[in-house]
This record gives C-alpha cells, structure tokens and sequence, in this order.
C-alpha cells in the first residue's frame, strides 16, 4: 500500500483529535439558572387524626402546619375508624381533614391501612400494623375499605398521593402466595 493512502485517513482523525482538544480545554458550560426551589413543594408533616377529635382541632392542626411552611401532609385513613361496625361507614373526621388541607392549601399524602383492619375483619388490633399480608379471607373486606376511600377522595382538590402500605419491610410473613396477591393487586 501506498502511503498516500494513509495520508487522508490520518489528517481526518488528526483533525478529530485538534477538535476534541481544543473543545476539552474550554471551560464548562454552566447551567442555566435553575429556578428557586419551593419548600412547600418539598416539605411536609404528618397529622394524627384522633378518632374523638373535632372539626376545630382538625382545623388548627391543618392550620399551623401551613403557617410552618409546610405543603404536605400524611395522614392515615384508619380503617378502623373508618368502618367501626361491618357496613358503617363514617368518614366524617377524615372529610374535615382533607376540607381542612385544602381550605390551607396544602396536600395530603394519605395512607391507606388496609393491613390493620377493624375487629370484625380479623385483622391485628394495632391500629398502626406493620403486617403488609391478609389472609385469603380478609381480602374481600380490604377491597371494600380501598374502593370506599379512594371513591371518596380521589377527586378532592387536596389529595396528592396514596400510600398503600405502611412499611412494607417490615412484614414477617411474605409467603409467596401473599407475595403474589399484592403484585397482583397493585
């Protein structure tokens, strides 16, 4: 082979080469301006809805987690309270909660507790259960208590997030079936 045939080929890629170097030696680019974040975008709490509380202590609490430049709040729908008797629904202290949120202005992360039912369910009696598994015959009643829910608030103008499940790590009983059930179900 001729060495003019390696000429061509060579100048091209010393050429390539001047070009990434002088663009390496340039000095970076900075970002544009990104705008302010806004805390309230980031910031929350989490509010305890006592099952005797009122609508005026609902408020107050709603109220000071505004004025603290909170924009989130977690609360939990206790099923429990929820549902006291079977087919009794009573959502009453929760519709001053999310009413109260967005009279404030802020948003609720609510948390289902599907997994810490009323007695009549069979559920643990914690109202704060950190089981994530039911068993094949408290499934049925679980549905209910999320379709009720989320037929209640899923439109309100506070609701910003559903938990499901309150840590999940934390179950000692993931059998493969139960395992399946929730992968299934979300």
């Amino acid at each position: 082979m001729r060495p003019e045939f390696f000429r061509v080929p060579l100048l091209v890629l010393t050429a390539l080469a001047a070009a990434a170097v002088a663009q390496a030696a340039q000095p970076l680019a900075r970002p544009a301006a990104e705008a302010p974040v806004n805390a309230r975008d980031c910031l929350g709490t989490q509010i305890w809805i006592e099952r005797d509380d009122t609508r005026e202590r609902i408020d107050r609490l709603f109220a000071s987690a505004a004025a603290s430049g909170h924009g989130w709040v977690r609360i939990f729908l206790m099923w429990p309270w929820i549902e006291p008797t079977p087919g009794q629904w009573d959502f009453q202290r929760f519709d001053w909660a999310f009413d109260a949120a967005a009279r404030h202005g802020l948003r609720i992360k609510a948390t289902l507790t599907c997994n810490s039912g009323p007695w009549h369910v069979g559920t643990p009696s914690m109202l704060h259960s950190h089981t994530g598994f039911l068993a094949p015959e408290q499934r049925e009643p679980m549905r209910r208590y999320i379709r009720r829910c989320v037929e209640r608030y899923h439109r309100h103008p506070a609701l910003g997030q559903w938990i499901l499940w309150n840590e999940p790590g934390d179950s000692a009983d993931p059998t493969a079936e139960r395992l399946k059930f929730w992968q299934d179900w979300l």
